[in-house]
């Protein structure tokens, strides 16, 4: 009996992790989980509205 170390991350598991988690994010197989689906657009809409807010736009700016 040999003893072999097995990595944690192997090549082609991690390419194909990669490459399912592109494919689960398209909104067509999205749309079928409507929770997950509004995770999705609110997530893109805060990301757009983070980025306003980096870029020094106050029309996002809230008085208290």
């Amino acid at each position: 009996m040999k003893n072999q170390s097995q990595t944690l991350f192997q090549k082609d598991l991690v390419n194909e992790a990669i490459k399912q988690s592109f494919v689960k994010l398209n909104p067509k197989i999205m749309f079928k989980n409507p929770v997950m689906f509004l995770v999705e657009i609110g997530t893109i809409v805060m990301f757009i509205v983070s980025m306003f807010s980096l870029t020094g736009d106050k029309t996002q700016e809230v008085f208290l």
